[in-house]
């Protein structure tokens, strides 16, 4: 899994943290240029078993950065309350790929481009990591997702077609 810590660090030098979930993981957290200024820092972690506490500790005497949200991506998890698509499994992290048999991806995520394939329009959502529509674009050939969304960080992306729901794919716009 992947946990995405977005964040401010106003200060001249990177934040060490120490994302931790049963063993250590460490973050750096460079320089955002204010501390009204944010990125995200993504980690890869394993997921625990079970439940687990996440902690997240200072590594440097100045202190962590300011932490505003967090989130993770988990292949084959997603909110009750978007509903659960069914996925490939085989490449989930770069390609989109229909619900139903086709024997193509209806689009491809490279970059912050997303390339829509086929004929005809598609409807495309784009989510925050605290489940909020930042985007929606009807749209055909290829989208720039940075052009959607205004910050860096890690996006939900959801395809549809006419009436029918197709899987989603997380894309880290930079």
């Amino acid at each position: 899994m992947t946990l995405a810590v977005r964040y401010a660090n106003g200060g001249s030098s990177d934040r060490m943290f120490n994302a931790y979930l049963d063993h250590d993981y460490l973050v750096s957290a460079p320089p955002t240029g204010g501390w009204d200024k944010w990125d995200t820092a993504y980690v890869v972690m394993d997921a625990p078993q079970g439940e687990a506490e996440l902690k997240i500790m200072s590594l440097t005497s100045d202190g962590a950065p300011n932490i505003d949200a967090f989130g993770f991506s988990i292949d084959g998890v997603c909110r009750v309350s978007e509903g659960c698509p069914e996925t490939d499994t085989t490449d989930t992290s770069t390609t989109v790929v229909a619900k139903t048999s086709m024997p193509t991806a209806l689009a491809q995520l490279n970059g912050n481009t997303l390339k829509v394939n086929g004929t005809g329009n598609v409807r495309i959502d784009v989510f925050d990591m605290r489940g909020r529509l930042m985007a929606r674009k009807i749209a055909g050939g290829e989208v720039d997702l940075s052009n959607l969304v205004k910050a860096n960080g890690l996006y939900r992306v959801i395809v549809r077609q006419g009436s029918a729901k197709y899987a989603t794919t997380w894309a880290k716009v930079k």
